[in-house]
Parts: structure tokens; sequence; C-alpha cells
């Protein structure tokens, strides 16, 4: 399962609800209401959903943030988020991915570089718009026969080709510049 902005944001939710799914991808995510208030371009205005601003009803606000469930979660996650991004501001994707990573669970956070916005899937940079789908590629086939295969045939290619790339098993970690900007890539719990 994958979606970004709205779509990330129901992601992140629904796996915290839910085992239905092998992998799910979260991109652009609002993942705390309460804290997206004061972190972004519009979620003062939520006002209109809520009754109260954030501080007035931090529980009406937090009682509705994916993150709240996020003990809940068991499918694999993958973030996806840019540093740029003014409409879900990347600490979002930071808040979920530190506590997925204490609660022990499976996730990976891959981060774009300050040039990249909400906008990268649709307006990236052509070569972090193909970092993207490649990410997106290989963890979609997580928990199919194929992934040991289809990692192992393009790891080679991937080191030598100059893009910033990350494939990380168990709590392996690699950072990599890219054009002046840096792309982290972190995953932690264990691959079943």
């Amino acid at each position: 399962m994958l979606g970004g902005s709205y779509g990330g944001f129901m992601t992140s939710w629904i796996v915290g609800h839910t085992n239905r799914f092998k992998a799910a991808c979260s991109e652009r995510a609002v993942n705390n209401l309460f804290t997206a208030m004061g972190s972004s371009d519009v979620f003062w205005a939520f006002k209109g959903y809520f009754g109260e601003f954030a501080h007035d009803a931090p529980e009406a606000w937090l009682e509705r943030s994916p993150s709240m469930y996020a003990k809940n979660i068991e499918t694999p996650l993958l973030i996806l988020h840019s540093d740029g991004d003014l409409r879900c501001s990347v600490e979002q994707a930071e808040h979920l991915f530190i506590i997925l990573r204490l609660l022990g669970k499976e996730v990976e956070f891959v981060r774009f570089g300050r040039g990249e916005s909400h906008e990268l899937s649709r307006a990236g940079s052509p070569v972090h718009r193909v970092q993207r789908f490649e990410v997106v590629l290989d963890w979609s086939c997580w928990g199919t026969e194929d992934l040991t295969v289809r990692r192992s045939s393009t790891e080679g290619r991937r080191k030598d080709d100059g893009r910033a790339w990350c494939v990380a098993l168990g709590r392996h970690h690699r950072t990599r510049a890219v054009a002046g900007h840096v792309e982290r890539c972190t995953s932690g719990g264990r691959r079943r």
C-alpha cells in the first residue's frame, strides 16, 4: 500500500489499525496533527474540522494522529519525505520514524535533500524522482519471493552509478552526498 500527502496520512493511519498489508509506504504525510499545526503552512485551518485550535483541544487532535497508534503497527513501513516540504514538515516523518524505531518496529526512512518539496513525485528533480521510484519498487516487492534476487542483481549497479541510494538491511545505515544534497536512509527492526 502506498499513499502521499493525505494518502500518506491514511497509509500511516491504516497500518496502525490493521495488519492486512505485507508492506506500506507513507510519503510526505502528516503523522501528528498537534505538531503539524505549528510546523505547516496550512494545518492551523483544521480548527474548522476540530472546532478548536490544537492548543485548546490537544486530545481531539492527537486522537486523530496516526503516530498515536504506532504501537499497533506490525506492517513494515517505508517513510519518504523531503527536507523542503512546507506543507507537511519533515518533522512529521521523523516523528513517526523515531517512535517506530524506539518500539523496535520494522521501518525505513528515506529523506530527500532541501531542493525537494511536497511535490517530489510530480515535480522533483528527475534524478530524485527516479531514485524515489526505485526505492518504492524495491520496498513494494518486500515479502515476495524474488526480493533477494532483485536486490542482489541490482545492488552492484547502484553502488557504482553515483546516485544517492541506500538499501538498508537489518540495522545498517548509509549516508551519501549527491548534487549538494544528502540522502539518508535508515532501517530498523528485523527483516522477516
